[in-house]
């Protein structure tokens, strides 16, 4: 699926309430046999809070500017956006994040958010990823660093997940006051998929329904389903720009030709709408074969 062309992007306009959005609300690329439904993290009202939110954003951005941006990691900032959601949402309540787990004075693993939803004690474990390949075979997909393989993440996150099982965080949850038997362990994964044109169905574990892109190693290879023509206007992706659909002033696009000098890297297809500004309605991983 498309999720760039969801009706969501037409009216959402703040970029960080966009990049909220879409860690709430977006397909996953692959299924963990965990996942919290997009229908519990939303409550019954968070459609209203992201709409009241993109009206009156100043909240959300008070509290990412007090917040460190490492080496500017998305998987960081994308913590601190689901971080304010947890502390706002009416139906959450926000018990702690980051929690480390040491055992023997050794650090075993890192529990990313302990929270309640309705009343209902969660082990939260959040992954973003973009992986590409140009066979749908599960263990062909890479990110733009070839190390970076789906297949060991979809097992780190089973690790990550079974970490509330351990005896020593077992322990810290008591000393917070969490019932272990009613502890859920959910993940939200969120993230792209980038194929070559024209690909086989996808296997287990991959979402067939993700939010995919195409995959190209060769400029002449754009899918003609693409519908690229010479005015066309690109946006190249930074690390902190790939969770929401890009909306961009002309004045910051990239022509065809500009495009076409990049090596790598993950570029939005750009349509100009009635805002006046450029929409992202694809995306592109473009791999330089001289790499992988």
């Amino acid at each position: 699926m498309n999720y760039a062309l969801d009706a969501l992007w037409w009216r959402l306009k703040n970029p960080v309430v966009r990049d909220l959005a879409v860690l709430l609300t977006a397909p996953v690329p692959w299924h963990s046999l965990a996942e919290l439904p997009v229908a519990v993290l939303l409550g019954n009202h968070g459609f209203r809070q992201l709409l009241d939110l993109d009206d009156h954003p100043q909240p959300l951005l008070d509290f990412l500017h007090n917040q460190p941006f490492k080496q500017h990691r998305l998987g960081l900032y994308a913590e601190q956006l689901l971080s304010f959601w947890f502390q706002t949402a009416a139906h959450i309540q926000f018990i702690q994040n980051n929690l480390n787990i040491t055992h023997n004075k050794q650090t075993v693993g890192s529990i990313d958010f302990l929270i309640k939803i309705n009343h209902v004690p969660y082990h939260i474990e959040l992954t973003c990823k973009y992986f590409g390949a140009a066979h749908a075979d599960v263990s062909a997909f890479v990110g733009l660093n070839p190390q970076d393989k789906l297949i060991n993440k979809v097992v780190k996150l089973e690790q990550q997940l079974a970490l509330s099982n351990h005896p020593a965080a077992i322990s810290h949850l008591q000393q917070l006051g969490i019932d272990i038997h009613q502890l859920q362990r959910a993940s939200i994964v969120r993230g792209m998929l980038f194929l070559k044109e024209n690909q086989p169905a996808l296997q287990a574990p991959i979402n067939r329904l993700s939010w995919q892109g195409y995959w190209l190693a060769d400029w002449a290879q754009i899918p003609a389903t693409l519908n690229i023509h010479p005015d066309s206007r690109f946006w190249l992706h930074h690390r902190l720009s790939l969770l929401a659909p890009a909306k961009i002033d002309e004045r910051d696009s990239l022509s065809l030709q500009q495009a076409k000098s990049i090596n790598q890297g993950i570029l939005a297809v750009l349509e100009r709408r009635e805002d006046g500004y450029w929409h992202e309605i694809q995306r592109i991983m473009k791999i330089d074969n001289h790499k992988n």
